[in-house]
């Protein structure tokens, strides 16, 4: 079975990346597990997570009001973590130390030091492809040393699918 790793910060550019980590995982019939860390005070549970059946739904594979076996039908495992208060990328990376995936769908924000930590996990856990939303470039530091996810890009040993993210 293929695992799909999604870390989400439950934003919108985590839910253009959601998308594309289910259809992977459609696509693959393999298993998607999706991880949030909390920060600071944030409560959060699995209401806030991106719905699965929800958008099954809206793309017309399954009816509305199924029960969550029904997922189970299509091939696919689903599993949301939430995980309480630490650094998300350093939460992430031990995360794929004990659940390896073969693909990673991330969104990301500006981050120093995500690329190289980022590109060594990818290395480490022999992932095959990177899949991110990108949202272009924002203003003149990312005009000198490129966008986030070029920044990744230039340090990946695998493909990286960069996908343009909504802006509205």
């Amino acid at each position: 079975m293929t695992n799909v790793f999604h870390p989400t910060a439950l934003n919108e550019a985590s839910q253009t990346a959601f998308y594309h980590a289910l259809k992977l995982t459609l696509a693959t019939r393999g298993k998607l597990n999706i991880l949030h860390i909390t920060e600071g005070g944030e409560d959060v549970s699995f209401n806030h997570f991106p719905g699965i059946r929800d958008t099954l739904v809206k793309w017309s594979l399954i009816e509305a009001g199924s029960e969550k076996s029904i997922v189970s039908t299509l091939g696919i495992d689903a599993r949301k973590v939430i995980g309480t208060k630490g650094d998300p990328v350093g939460a992430s990376v031990n995360y794929l130390d004990k659940h390896p995936a073969e693909f990673v769908v991330l969104a990301t924000s500006q981050n120093q030091g995500l690329a190289s930590l980022f590109s060594g996990s990818a290395d480490e856990h022999a992932v095959d492809l990177v899949v991110m939303p990108t949202q272009g470039r924002h203003g003149f530091l990312d005009a000198l040393r490129g966008s986030t996810t070029e920044q990744v890009m230039r340090e990946l040993h695998c493909p990286l699918l960069a996908v343009p993210c909504s802006t509205t």
